[in-house]
């Protein structure tokens, strides 16, 4: 059961795991991905933690905010919701697209920051690849959303995500992880096929392709004095899904690669307190293939915050 806050924005749609008078782990989820992705793994982390998941405005249960959606308003609009909620310290957790909203959240609001956790982030350096990578190498890469996004987008207005659902039951997440339960399953499907989700992606990706926004989020060395930590995904896998999903030849993925992880590990400057723990086997879905790592991630978060 989700909850509903209001919020100047809207309605946001979250749920509390576990006692709030415990550390509380905030998840901000990577683009398009559904806060009940990480239900599962909530309830399993609540025996120790308090843990809040939430859908971005825009996303699942929540209204599209009238806000544009730059990484400044996302972090506001959390902001917000944490404060509605009494929430005042945290442990930041962001996947993907998520872990530069963390990143931003911590830049605006550190007082409220324990730790940071960095999962495959993407980073302010994101626009790299299209400057060092060739035209038909970035093509190749998986970074470009945007024509997926429109095509998603399309397909849900006309009213025809429904007819794609068992195509779906085979995608992420479900490729990654198969034992959702019925209600998360019916939550992921319903949040993958509403227009609206499709409508608020366009907005964000558009966010991280702005030169000028990406500027203001330049990584400065040791201007966040928490913990950080960076969960990267296994070399070798991403290899292989660059090379299996872009159909490019070995040395190309692997210039990709490097270039990724490249970027990723900008983020580790940020703080003279970094720890780059590499997943045992996993994509870019390391909270569904290797959640293991994530939570010896927390625990050391956890413990580093309380020891400060």
């Amino acid at each position: 059961m989700m909850n509903i806050a209001e919020l100047t924005m809207g309605r946001i749609a979250y749920r509390i795991i576990g006692n709030k008078s415990n550390s509380c782990l905030v998840i901000e989820t990577a683009m398009g991905a559904s806060c009940a992705e990480w239900w599962h793994l909530a309830e399993k982390w609540s025996k120790k933690y308090c843990v809040l998941v939430y859908d971005r405005a825009g996303y699942g249960r929540s209204e599209i905010s009238k806000q544009i959606r730059t990484p400044e308003n996302i972090a506001k609009e959390l902001n917000e919701l944490l404060r509605t909620l009494d929430i005042n310290k945290t442990i930041l957790l962001g996947h993907s697209i998520g872990g530069l909203y963390v990143y931003q959240f911590t830049r605006l609001f550190p007082e409220k920051v324990r730790s940071l956790i960095l999962v495959d982030p993407v980073s302010p350096d994101n626009l790299r690849f299209r400057k060092e990578l060739s035209k038909q190498e970035f093509q190749k890469s998986g970074v470009d959303k945007s024509f997926n996004l429109k095509i998603g987008y399309f397909l849900c207005s006309l009213g025809l995500g429904r007819l794609f659902k068992p195509l779906l039951k085979k995608s992420p997440p479900f490729y990654y992880y198969n034992e959702f339960s019925k209600e998360a399953e019916e939550y992921i499907l319903k949040h993958l096929t509403n227009k609206n989700m499709y409508k608020t992606l366009i907005k964000e990706y558009s966010f991280i392709e702005n030169d000028k926004i990406l500027k203001n989020l330049e990584i400065i060395p040791e201007s966040i004095p928490i913990p950080l930590y960076l969960i990267c995904h296994t070399p070798e896998i991403m290899k292989k899904e660059i090379e299996c999903y872009g159909n490019t030849d070995n040395k190309t993925s692997i210039k990709i690669e490097n270039l990724w992880v490249e970027i990723m590990r900008e983020y580790l400057k940020l703080s003279n307190k970094s720890d780059f723990i590499q997943a045992r086997n996993s994509g870019h879905s390391i909270h569904l293939t290797d959640p293991e790592i994530i939570w010896d991630v927390i625990e050391g978060a956890a413990s580093a915050s309380n020891s400060a």
